[in-house]
């Protein structure tokens, strides 16, 4: 039986909420690049979700200040001891 990762669980969540495919970042992706695009309405719903989906509590304004989905993985890991 093959368990989710928390970075894959954050990847889906990106995903999911800004309508991409998840093979179509990675890492180093910027948040507010050209692929992704987030705008501020997608960081507040990237946020809920992680919230719910993941326990974990990320503030708006932090995911506003990173850089990448790698960032934000690191955020929320170190948020849940991981």
């Amino acid at each position: 039986m093959s368990s989710v990762t928390t970075a894959e669980r954050i990847d889906s969540i990106v995903a999911d909420r800004l309508h991409i495919e998840q093979s179509a970042f990675g890492d180093d992706t910027l948040l507010d690049g050209e692929t992704l695009d987030a705008e501020s309405l997608d960081i507040v719903e990237i946020a809920e979700a992680l919230d719910e989906n993941l326990n974990a509590f990320v503030p708006v304004n932090e995911i506003e200040e990173m850089d990448t989905v790698g960032d934000l993985k690191a955020f929320v890991e170190a948020e849940l001891g991981a």
